[in-house]
């Protein structure tokens, strides 16, 4: 056995330690350092962005509860609502809509070419020529009958008897029939029951007369058109002729 001085054994042992701390000394060791570092600054990148979506996360669901909640204020009835402005403190005043009434124009109407449209105005009625005088019976008899037209009756107790008698006489004279002067009108037999005159009372009249009921009225008519006055046609018996 080799017996070693202090100064050997002291040196010994040195070097003996600074082999066995070597590996931890080289250039493993600042490798396995710098990879540390490293991994712990990803860990805190890691950990800064989950609380930047954390973060995110919570405002976008406050926004969207903001939006949720003014929906809710607007659709809800006026009665419900809820401002969120705390500064407004009266309610609104509902603006009442402006109703506007629908446009009456009337479209214009397009009328095909060669379509013939009806006049609106009313026709001017021309007044019709009133008929002519019919032929007057030439030959009455006594006991005969006969149709008569009655321009006039008349009692003759009548102040204007005599008036009326010659208007209607002039009448007959301008239709050119030959009748100049009045009768008895109880002399034609049904002629007062015709006018409404009482029989046996003392009336005057100026007849014209004719062979034909037809005839009777178409000259009743033409005395009427020409503005003449009758008093009425009866079928009578003519009598005081003999």
């Amino acid at each position: 056995m080799i017996e070693l001085d202090d100064a050997e054994l002291e040196s010994q042992l040195r070097q003996t330690f600074q082999q066995a701390a070597a590996p931890v000394q080289g250039e493993g060791v600042r490798r396995d350092v710098v990879r540390h570092q490293a991994e712990q600054r990803q860990a805190v990148r890691r950990r800064t962005l989950r609380t930047r979506r954390v973060a995110v996360a919570a405002l976008a669901t406050a926004a969207v509860a903001a939006v949720v909640v003014a929906a809710v204020a607007l659709v809800r009835p006026e009665g419900d609502r809820v401002d969120t402005n705390p500064a407004v403190t009266e309610p609104s005043t509902p603006t009442t809509p402006t109703t506007t009434p629908p446009s009456t124009t009337v479209p214009e109407t397009t009328v095909p070419e060669g379509t013939t449209v009806p006049s609106t105005t009313a026709p001017t009625k021309v007044p019709s020529e009133p008929p002519a005088f019919p032929p007057e019976a030439k030959d009455l008899t006594h006991g005969g009958t006969i149709w008569g037209v009655y321009l006039a009756a008349i009692s003759a107790d009548d102040p204007a008897a005599d008036a009326v008698l010659a208007a209607a006489g002039q009448a007959a004279r301008d239709a050119g029939y030959g009748t100049t002067g009045w009768s008895d009108l109880n002399c034609d037999r049904g002629a007062a029951q015709a006018l409404g005159v009482g029989a046996g009372t003392d009336f005057r009249a100026v007849a014209v007369y004719f062979d034909t009921e037809a005839q009777a009225k178409q000259a009743g008519a033409a005395f009427e058109g020409r503005g003449h006055d009758v008093k009425g046609i009866a079928h009578v018996t003519t009598y005081c002729l003999d």
